[in-house]
């Protein structure tokens, strides 16, 4: 049983659901198990040897006096039972029960098994533990105490004498006593060490930094400061606005359900000196997820076409009110971040005249800011620890698949899972994830399935997933609005990585100009911020070269665009195709 305990130690480690730390305990207390079970069993041996010695000897002294005292002293058969029975019992009562405890007493005294950690941060061993066990709790003791002074008052029914017994009853309700005090005592400077610990590692927390790594952080700059919060009057503490703390809360849990693993709770704070005025930054487990752009809390973002601020101006809104480019002194047109969606900033107090217009304020623009962001960087929040979270929430029933002897390894699962979040398909359905691994294992046999390379198991995978991809596509009216790539492009895009850099920049403007040419004027689409969608012969290849300038844009495969699920309406936005004939690298 040692082994196959080793080896589950070893097989969660390798699998991420313990760390080195915790490995190394678990190794210990087996280490110590084994020790004692040892040392149980030679000192099983010792006391079984002298348990039936003591049979052995009270057998032979009851046959031995009996036929002593009827053969030699002459006595009844009767009598003699009687006698050499009492003596036998007596010779048990003097030698056996102190030679037992001299036995319990060695045995202990040589089971050296490190127990671990005393009071003084030295191994301790089993006497040492019995001790302190004995002595740890005063109840134990109180109870004792009692008990011995019953029986001492009691003296005159039970025969044992009084005095004994009262002053051992005494002595351990004395001790369970000064126990208690003592323990009250420890407790309360173990609460202030702890609070004084907590408040220390709050302080060591606020000092780390910006890239501290863990859980996702939004600076912001001190001009912007208003609208998520305010510093109070108390040690200047942030204390953020509790809209806002809800708006973000709100941004973590849609965000998770929607692509599938645990987002972390987004922690605000004031940014750094040296941010750019009125901008902000999202950090994710250390490392920089977006940048926000200058924005003004007075203002509020509307989506309009650069051909459609005429509208605006119908509408009564002030030229005044739109905001202008500092160079050219023309309405300043801006990308809603994380989409495709252009637009311009209006003074809020023109609000009641754009009833007509998708409008979102300063603080919802963020917000979307940080759905994009975390959508986009979703792979990096996929740990180990986050997969096995994952993993305990399907249950057990998969667990036959995973492991060396398993479809998948825990660490390939999670690469796959984050190769398949860096390619924007949620992962919100694992069973139906490692069904699909399954299905391809049993398809092509272990050794060609562990053959597969990174982007032919994402084909497999993306094939098999395709309605929940499809599911992220969509608008509030479930409709899927799709452009068909140039097959002269699609060749082009086939010889990546090998292109020049004017042929990939030539893909990046057809791309550009197809989605300025079909912005998304229905509004209720636009709440839903959905992702525009290119159909390609070389999805992986496309998204490679364009996700830098267009990380929200999804490609698919025609085998992967679904049109049976006809739960979805789809509309053809046409063919993206260059203007100038591409030249394909030699």
């Amino acid at each position: 049983a040692m082994p196959g305990k080793q080896m589950s130690i070893d097989a969660d480690l390798r699998g991420g659901l313990i760390n080195e730390a915790q490995a190394r305990e678990r190794r210990h207390l087996l280490e110590r198990e084994s020790k004692l079970y040892g040392a149980m069993d030679g000192a099983m041996k010792f006391v079984k040897g002298d348990a039936i010695a003591g049979i052995v000897i009270s057998a032979v002294n009851i046959v031995g006096g009996l036929v002593i005292g009827v053969l030699q002293l002459k006595m009844s058969a009767g009598e003699a039972v009687e006698t050499f029975s009492l003596l036998t019992i007596g010779d048990g009562l003097v030698s056996q029960i102190p030679a037992l405890l001299l036995s319990v007493s060695a045995g202990i005294v040589v089971t050296r098994v490190a127990a671990g950690p005393g009071t003084d941060g030295k191994e301790t061993h089993l006497a040492q533990d019995m001790v302190a066990q004995f002595l740890v709790d005063p109840k134990v003791l109180a109870i004792c105490g009692f008990l011995l002074l019953v029986l001492g008052a009691t003296s005159g029914t039970t025969g044992f004498p009084t005095v004994p017994f009262t002053l051992l009853g005494a002595a351990a309700v004395l001790t369970a006593i000064l126990r208690h005090r003592r323990q009250v005592v420890i407790k309360a400077d173990a609460a202030a060490k702890a609070d004084a610990a907590s408040e220390e590692a709050e302080s060591s927390k606020a000092k780390r930094g910006r890239f501290a790594p863990g859980g996702l952080v939004l600076e912001v700059h001190e001009v912007i400061s208003e609208i998520f919060g305010a510093r109070s009057m108390d040690g200047g503490k942030w204390k953020l606005n509790q809209d806002v703390a809800k708006l973000l809360e709100n941004v973590a849990i849609s965000e998770s359900a929607a692509i599938g693993i645990p987002v972390p709770r987004i922690n605000c704070k004031l940014g750094v000196s040296g941010m750019e005025l009125g901008t902000y930054n999202l950090i994710g487990n250390g490392v920089l997820f977006a940048r926000g752009e200058e924005i003004q809390p007075e203002r509020i973002f509307v989506a309009c076409a650069p051909h459609e601020t005429d509208r605006l101006l119908a509408a009564g809104v002030p030229a005044s009110a739109i905001r202008k480019d500092s160079r050219t002194g023309e309405f300043a047109i801006h990308y809603l971040p994380g989409t495709h969606v252009r637009g311009v900033y209006v003074f809020a107090e023109e609000s009641a005249k754009l009833g007509a217009f998708f409008t979102l304020s300063t603080v919802q623009v963020v917000c979307q800011h940080l759905r994009h962001a975390i959508r986009q960087n979703a792979a990096d929040l996929l740990r180990s620890a986050e997969l096995a979270t994952l993993l305990d929430a399907i249950g057990d029933d998969y667990l036959p698949l995973l492991g060396e002897k398993g479809v998948v390894t825990r660490l390939r699962l999670l690469e796959i899972l984050r190769e398949l979040l860096g390619s924007l398909v949620p992962v919100r359905n694992l069973p139906e994830i490692l069904s699909a691994l399954n299905r391809l294992y049993q398809a092509y046999g272990a050794e060609r399935f562990r053959q597969f390379a990174p982007a032919e198991l994402m084909a497999h995978l993306r094939l098999a997933l395709r309605r929940v991809l499809m599911e992220s596509c969509c608008g509030a009216k479930r409709r899927i609005r799709f452009y068909r790539f140039d097959e002269d492009l699609d060749e082009l895009v086939a010889q990546f990585p090998r292109l020049r850099y004017e042929d990939e920049s030539l893909i990046r403007e057809v791309v550009r100009e197809g989605v300025d040419a079909n912005e998304f004027l229905d509004i209720e689409d636009l709440k839903r911020m959905p992702y525009p969608v290119i159909l390609t012969q070389n999805p992986a290849k496309l998204r490679e070269i364009i996700k830098g300038e267009f990380p929200e844009i999804i490609t698919f495969t025609r085998l992967e665009l679904d049109t049976a699920y006809f739960d979805l309406n789809y509309s053809d936005l046409g063919v993206l195709r260059a203007a100038r004939t591409p030249v394909a690298a030699s």
